[in-house]
C-alpha cells in the first residue's frame, strides 16, 4: 500500500489518499484490502509522526508491504532532511528516503536510514522470493500461484524463456524447472538485485537476471523463443510492439494489470497470432481491477 499523510485542522495526521477526480487528499481508515500486519505498522508511522510533529510540506508519503506470513517492511518518504531527528528512531523496518518535493511520486534522492530488517520474504510455488519496498511484487500470493499454474501449462522442457519486466523473479523463476533457460529483463535495481539473490537462494542454475530497460534488450526477442510480459499499466514499449512483429517470437505469455493497454497491445499482433488462452484473476478484491492472463502462438505463415 502507498500512503499519503492528511493534515487535519488540529494539525494532526493521518493516513490518506486523493480522492478520485480530486486534486485533494481525503482521511482514510486503515485500508480493507490489505492485511491487518500491513495496517498496523502504518498506523505506527502515522502515530510516530504525530509524536515527533514535522511541517506539513516536509513529509509526502510512506509505502508499507507485508507478506502473508505478517513479514512487514516501509518506507517513509520526506522532503527535508530535517523533518525529524533520526538518531531515535523507533523502526527496525522502515526505510527513511529523501524524496523530490516538486513530484508527488515516492521516488528517491537519497537513503536517509537503512533498518536492520531490509526485505521480506513470500513462498510462492515452493520457492522464496526476497523482495524490497520499491521492488514490484504481486500482492495477492494465493491467486498469483494459480496464475502460475496457468502459464506453465503452455510451457515445454525444451523452451527458452525471456521474462520481461521480471521483477525480482516472481514468474520466470517460478516456471524454470519446467523449461530450458530463463532470462530475467527488470529495470527497476533493487528488484534486478532481488532476482539474482532469488536465483542463488532457490539454486536455481538456468536463470540469469539483466538489470536494463526492457526496449534497450530487443535482441532477447528472438524467433524460437518464448516471450513473458507483465509490464506496467501502461502497456509494452513501441519499440517492443515492432520487434515482436519483426521476429515473430513462437509463443507469446502476456500478463497485465491494465486490460485496456493489454488488448490494444494484442490487436497489434493478430495477423501473426492466435490467442489460445485467456482469463482473469481477482488479483485486486473489493475493487474494479483484475489481472487478466493472455497466451499467443504464432501462426503458421
Amino acid at each position: 500500500m502507498e500512503y499519503h499523510f492528511f493534515e487535519d485542522d488540529e494539525k494532526l495526521f493521518h493516513l490518506g489518499m486523493f480522492g478520485r477526480k480530486e486534486k485533494g487528499k481525503i482521511p482514510i481508515p486503515p485500508s480493507a484490502l490489505a492485511t491487518k500486519e500491513l495496517n498496523d505498522l502504518a498506523v505506527k508511522i502515522v502515530d510516530f509522526i504525530n509524536r515527533v510533529k514535522p511541517n506539513r510540506k516536509q513529509i509526502k508519503t510512506m509505502i508499507v508491504r507485508s507478506t502473508g506470513a505478517g513479514e512487514t517492511i516501509g518506507g517513509i518518504f520526506i522532503t527535508d532532511k530535517e523533518a525529524f531527528d533520526l538518531k531515535d528512531f523507533p523502526f527496525e523496518n522502515v526505510f527513511v528516503y529523501l524524496s523530490d518535493p516538486r513530484s508527488p511520486a515516492s521516488t528517491i534522492q537519497e537513503t536517509l536510514f537503512t533498518p536492520k530488517k531490509t526485505s521480506i520474504e513470500e513462498n510462492l510455488s515452493g520457492l522464496s522470493f526476497a523482495h524490497g519496498v520499491m521492488s514490484f511484487f504481486q500482492v495477492n500470493p494465493k491467486i498469483f500461484e494459480e496464475t502460475l499454474k496457468d502459464i506453465s501449462n503452455f510451457l515445454e522442457t525444451k523452451d527458452e524463456v525471456v521474462d520481461f519486466y521480471s521483477g525480482v523473479g516472481s514468474i520466470g523463476l517460478s516456471i524454470a524447472k519446467k523449461v530450458k533457460s530463463v532470462v530475467l529483463v527488470e529495470e527497476n535495481k533493487e528488484a534486478s538485485d532481488f532476482g539474482e539473490f532469488n536465483i542463488k537462494e532457490n539454486n536455481i542454475e538456468n536463470a540469469t537476471g539483466i538489470n536494463s530497460l526492457s526496449e534497450k534488450l530487443l535482441d532477447y526477442i528472438e524467433k524460437e523463443k518464448v516471450i513473458i510480459f507483465d509490464p506496467p499499466r501502461s502497456g509494452l514499449h513501441p519499440k517492443i510492439i515492432k520487434t515482436v512483429l519483426k521476429t515473430l517470437p513462437k509463443k507469446i505469455i502476456y500478463l497485465s494489470c491494465n486490460i485496456e493497454t493489454q488488448a490494444r497491445d494484442i490487436e497489434a499482433f493478430k495477423d501473426f497470432y492466435t490467442p489460445v488462452f485467456a482469463k482473469l484473476y481477482n488479483f485486486f478484491p473489493r475493487t474494479p481491477h483484475v489481472e487478466s492472463l493472455v497466451v499467443l502462438e504464432r501462426k503458421s505463415l
